[in-house]
């Protein structure tokens, strides 16, 4: 059903947006929406059980009494958001957004991809300097015979590693 037919199916029904004019500024402000109303091919399509039920849910005055039972059934058994809800949704997650962007820019928030190649090029260099341990110390501990010094030795080349990994995170 075109505009003038829907308007006139709303005007059959005693109910407001009577004129073609009314019905495409309820489409431009948003009150009627896909899928009850689609544009093929340059014209309008209005589907009219999902257009009054949209035009009574997304209207300020929601229930009036022209409004018909049916659609106030309907109304009541909809679980979608109204017009307003879903605007206030918007604003709420358009400002997060923008906080999070501010966060961003001021280095407080880093990517997660960052934090975890970051955090895996940390974990390979410690494992690569924890397994040229034996290599590095293997000649050096295998002529001594005292443990403490063998202790001693293995436990300060551990404690270098640790250092530099620590001195890595920093930056």
């Amino acid at each position: 059903m075109n505009l003038q037919a829907y308007a006139a199916h709303r005007k059959a029904k005693g109910l407001r947006g009577t004129s073609h004019v009314a019905v495409l500024q309820a489409i431009q402000a948003g009150r009627l929406t896909d899928p009850a109303v689609q544009k093929i091919d340059g014209k309008w399509v209005i589907d009219p059980t999902l257009a009054d039920m949209q035009w009574a849910s997304n209207t300020q005055s929601r229930v009036t009494q022209d409004t018909p039972k049916e659609i106030v059934t309907e109304k009541l058994m909809k679980a979608g958001p109204t017009m307003a809800e879903a605007q206030r949704a918007k604003v709420v997650y358009q400002a997060e957004r923008e906080r999070l962007e501010v966060m961003k820019l001021k280095g407080e928030l880093v990517s997660a991809a960052e934090v975890k190649a970051s955090a895996f090029m940390e974990a390979r260099r410690a494992r690569d300097a924890l397994m040229t341990l034996p290599d590095r110390l293997a000649a050096q501990v295998a002529g001594i015979s005292d443990i403490r010094q063998c202790h001693t030795i293995l436990t300060e080349e551990i404690r270098v590693i640790c250092r530099t990994i620590a001195d890595l995170s920093d930056v």
